[in-house]
């Protein structure tokens, strides 16, 4: 080989060696990105430098309400839906959720003194209100039911009916409908029972006691429920509500025990003030912690508590100087943020 193509070989040689060994005296060095947002440290040369996608984020759960009609909106307060259309002559009582979040249950009850529209619970599908089935009722002459609730499985909901002039805590397979209804309990004549609430396991049912003759006295029971759907022994008392405080109006048990099985009742109580309370009770039903008040301080009347899904928060209803309004605390009476217009919130257990 000539001598000057040789000394251009090696020339070239040499400059190729600095650029890839990083040896030049002027290289600059590459940025360190390690502390980036957008870029994480990799061994797999694929992926190595690439922008990493944001987490994905989770999906909330609806919210059921109450706002002339059936709604339902994310707990965020987004994606509001209409899902019932009712004539000015009737009322949609406290909507529920079915176990797997496909229906909203709710109490259909005619405003007139001479009822003109059927009345009973209604059922319809969650996504957007169509499909309605009467689990009760039906009719103009039908008994006012109210107070919905699904137990955890769906076998049954319980409800309050009614009957002679007074609530009587009733309970009803929504595969059977009205042919299933059966009394589960009846304080006495002067007594209404309401607000009918499952416990995690679907084994118990929370209810409210309230003397019709003196709104100063009621109490907050437990009844034992077998799979059959029938009461097991005589009720027993919570939480007796003493003259002079107020009266429990509505009360919801929380889905969620923990390791010893305790869990939570979240309920509202008139002293002056609508007020939300927060008890611990064990396993068998009983009272273990609590009551405790968890919206003291707020100006607004609060109540009709509803749980999310793991227990960790409840929404409820307030009442301001000029409307309701959804909000939603954790269940310590801490964190508490509004979701949006509306009343008589049920959480759906499922992400929606």
């Amino acid at each position: 080989m000539p001598t000057s193509i040789r000394a251009m070989a090696v020339l070239c040689s040499t400059v190729l060696l600095s650029v890839l060994c990083g040896c030049a005296a002027n290289d600059v060095a590459a940025p360190d990105l390690s502390g980036s947002s957008e870029y994480v440290a990799d061994t797999d040369l694929g992926s190595r430098g690439k922008p990493t996608p944001p987490p994905p984020q989770p999906t909330p759960c609806r919210i059921a309400y109450l706002n002339g009609n059936v709604f339902s909106m994310y707990t965020n307060g987004t994606g509001g839906l209409q899902l019932t259309s009712i004539g000015d002559n009737a009322r949609a009582t406290r909507p529920d959720w079915s176990p797997d979040g496909q229906y909203i249950a709710f109490g259909l009850v005619d405003g007139l003194v001479e009822p003109t529209i059927a009345s009973g619970i209604r059922r319809i599908n969650a996504a957007d209100g169509s499909n309605p089935v009467w689990i009760t009722g039906g009719s103009p002459t039908s008994p006012t039911d109210d107070w919905v609730q699904w137990s955890p499985d769906g076998s049954w909901i319980a409800f309050s009916r009614i009957d002679l002039g007074n609530y009587k805590l009733c309970i009803v397979d929504p595969n059977v409908g009205e042919s299933s209804v059966r009394l589960l309990w009846d304080y006495n004549p002067h007594c209404d029972d309401i607000s009918p609430t499952w416990s995690p396991r679907g084994d118990m049912i929370a209810f409210v006691t309230m003397e019709t003759q003196s709104v100063d006295y009621d109490a907050l029971w437990v009844i034992d429920v077998g799979p059959d759907g029938a009461p097991v022994g005589e009720p027993r008392m919570l939480v007796d509500n003493e003259i002079g405080i107020g009266y429990i109006k509505s009360v919801d048990w929380s889905p969620v025990e923990d390791a010893d099985g305790n869990s939570r009742i979240a309920y509202d109580r008139v002293s002056p003030n609508y007020d939300i309370y927060v008890a611990t009770v064990d396993r068998s039903g009983a009272l273990v912690g609590g009551p405790v008040n968890v919206t003291a301080g707020i100006a607004d009347k609060c109540g009709f508590p509803s749980w999310s899904p793991d227990g960790s928060e409840f929404a409820f209803g307030a009442q301001t100087k000029k409307s309701w309004q959804i909000r939603r605390m954790k269940w310590d009476g801490t964190g508490m943020t509004t979701v949006g217009p509306g009343s008589t919130p049920s959480w759906s257990p499922v992400l929606q």
